[in-house]
This record gives structure tokens, C-alpha cells and sequence, in this order.
């Protein structure tokens, strides 16, 4: 996308930390909630130590203080993380990420309403979308939660790259601070700070994979029965070839295609698919930006083409104006809520970096 993940300078990690901290608020890592801008009354360096134990203030003199449990680190609970926990964790992300007041009270009434939705690319919103879909026995309607499914999914998994990136960062700085001793001669904390969101990080990436995997299943058991229903529509083969082109199994993403061209050769949703594809098999950055602009021609609202169209971005100028354009199509998707602030800030330090070289 054009973003220094991989700078192994201090200050550039902590930029981009940004990112990783409007994932890590809400779940904040013991001791680190000031630090993490998350709010809070407990400075950093005073949360209690493992085993401690608490007076209740309240309590019946004479009796023991009784022992906090220690809470689970995070490396911790990876090791027992199941979908269930992982469904917790990612909903619990997904609810610091913004909604308009109109949007939080919305419930779709009808099929179009339901497609808006998804044209939106508005994860926090495709739960009602879903719960709507999941009371229509019609083909399109099933290919629509379907498609829906994943759409959810492939944000997790692009959230998984970035916050893969995130914790290569969080680890390499940590690494050099450590080896170079800096933690004793500026903050101390600093290097706790670190490997703790380094482990929180990766256990995201589990929680979002876990959790992507299951939207992936659901959306394409909607494709196969679309598909044994109307295998004369082009509607099945739209939702399974977009989940062939997201596990990147190719031949079998070509057999869809064909069944599309075949029976809908003009539909929005095959431009985008080939788009995608171009740029995830064939490495054509420039031939599959042409065709998403054309499905954003056909459709200016198609949100998620424009949300593509940021991530295939390879420098950050580019990166900056899809942002723009993504931002005035959805000023609410997750892609801005949780990126945004840290691209318009490394594009502004290119800028100045750029015009002090001028001078």
C-alpha cells in the first residue's frame, strides 16, 4: 500500500503505531493504557504484578485479602484461542471502529437496501445486511450474503497483513533498542511497550484469521447452493469465483469466469474480479487500477473497488489520493477509520521532506 512498514526507525514505528493502537484501545494491555492514548486513570509502570494481592476496602475486617487472579498474557492466550474467543476479540475491535447515527439505527427492508451495504463495504454495517438476507429464500438474495461473507472475510485478511507488517515493526525496533541499550538512557518502559503490543498484535492476526476463514466457508456454501439451484445464472458462479480469486487458486477461479462471460459478460461485478486478479496473480498493478476505475465509472458508489484501489498502491502519493477518494465515497470505512490518519501523516512528512530538498 505504500506505507513504511518495515522502517526499523523509532519515530517512523511509533507513527505507524497510530494504526495499531485504534486496534489495541478497549483491550489495552496492563500498564499500558495511558501510553496507548487509550484514557484511563492508571499511569503506566503501576499496573499490579502478576499474583499481587488486592485489598477491597470494603471488606468485613478480619477477613484475608484475597489474591487477584493474574490476567493472561497475550502470548498466552494464543495458545487456546478458538473461534469463539476470536469472534469476541474481533467484534470487540470492530465496535471502537465509527458509525454515523443514522447508520447505527439502520435496518435493511429490502434486497437494494441490503446491496447498498455491501457497495459500502462498511464491515461494521454487514450484520444487518446478513441478519436481513437471512430470511429471504430468493437465489439473488443468497448470493448476496454470500458475496457479503466475503467481503467480510477479505477485510480480515488484509487487516491480518497490516497488522503482520505492524508486529515486524514493533518486533525490529524493539530488537535494536535492546541490542543498542537505549531502553536505560531514554524510557525504560518503552521496550515493554513494544513486546506487549507485538503479542497483542499477533494475536489479532490469529482472531482476524480464525474468524476470515469462517466468513470465507460460509460465502462459498452460499455460491455451491446458488449454483445447484440456478446453475443457469451467472449469480453462483460471481460468488464462487471471487472466493477462488481470494485463496488464490487460479484454475478454478478461470472455470468461473468463463461461466460468467457466458452468461453475463457485461456485469460490474466480473470487472472487478479481473481486476483483483490481475493484480494478486499477474503482479499488473497498472492494467488492474485501469479496469477497477471502470468499474467505479459504471458505478461511482462501488466503495469496495475504490477500497482496492488504495491497497494496490506502491508508493505513498497514490496511496494518499485512493485514501482521499475512499474517504469522500465512505468517510466511515475501516480502511480510514484505522489508516488514515497514519497515511496523511507519512504523506505530509514526504511533502516536507521533499520541499526542504528544493530549498
Amino acid at each position: 500500500m505504500g506505507l513504511p512498514l518495515h522502517s526499523r526507525d523509532v519515530g517512523a514505528v511509533e507513527r505507524w503505531g497510530r494504526v495499531a493502537t485504534r486496534l489495541l484501545c478497549g483491550i489495552a494491555i496492563a500498564g499500558t493504557a495511558t501510553s496507548l492514548g487509550c484514557g484511563g486513570s492508571q499511569a503506566q509502570g503501576d499496573a499490579p504484578q502478576a499474583g499481587a494481592a488486592a485489598t477491597d476496602p470494603n471488606a468485613p475486617p478480619g477477613l484475608p485479602d484475597v489474591e487477584t487472579p493474574r490476567e493472561l498474557t497475550a502470548a498466552e492466550r494464543l495458545e487456546t484461542l478458538d473461534l469463539e474467543t476470536a469472534q469476541e476479540l474481533v467484534a470487540e475491535i470492530e465496535a471502537l471502529w465509527p458509525i454515523d447515527e443514522a447508520e447505527a439505527d439502520f435496518e435493511p427492508q429490502s434486497f437494494e437496501e441490503a446491496l447498498e451495504i455491501l457497495k459500502r463495504d462498511q464491515v461494521n454495517l454487514f450484520p444487518k445486511a446478513i441478519a436481513f438476507l437471512t430470511l429471504q429464500e430468493e437465489a439473488d438474495a443468497l448470493a448476496l450474503h454470500g458475496q457479503i461473507e466475503l467481503a467480510w472475510g477479505e477485510t480480515y485478511m488484509l487487516l491480518m497483513e497490516i497488522l503482520t507488517r505492524l508486529r515486524y515493526d514493533f518486533d525490529q525496533t524493539a530488537d535494536k533498542l535492546e541490542s543498542q541499550g537505549e531502553t536505560t538512557q531514554t524510557d525504560p518502559a518503552k521496550l515493554d511497550w513494544l513486546r506487549g503490543s507485538a503479542d497483542e498484535l499477533e494475536l489479532r492476526v490469529k482472531a482476524f484469521g480464525l474468524v476470515a476463514i469462517d466468513h470465507l466457508a460460509e460465502g462459498f456454501d452460499r455460491a455451491e447452493k446458488v449454483i445447484e439451484m440456478h446453475p443457469d445464472s451467472y449469480l453462483g458462479y460471481r460468488v464462487a469465483a471471487d472466493y477462488y480469486r481470494i485463496l488464490r487458486e487460479w484454475e478454478k477461479f478461470d472455470g468461473m469466469i468463463e461461466k460468467i462471460e457466458a452468461t453475463n459478460p457485461k456485469s460490474n461485478g466480473l470487472l472487478f474480479l479481473r481486476a483483483a486478479a490481475l493484480f494478486q496473480n499477474e503482479k499488473d498493478r497498472d492494467g488492474a487500477a485501469k479496469l477497477y476505475h471502470q468499474a467505479l465509472n459504471n458505478d461511482p458508489q462501488f466503495v469496495r473497488a475504490q477500497a482496492h484501489l488504495l491497497i494496490i498502491q506502491s508508493k505513498i502519493e497514490g496511496t494518499h489520493r485512493e485514501l482521499l477518494a475512499l474517504e469522500k465515497l465512505n468517510p466511515n470505512h475501516q480502511f480510514v477509520a484505522l489508516a488514515g490518519e497514519s497515511i496523511k501523516r507519512a504523506f505530509a512528512d514526504t511533502q516536507g521532506k521533499t520541499k526542504a530538498l528544493s530549498n
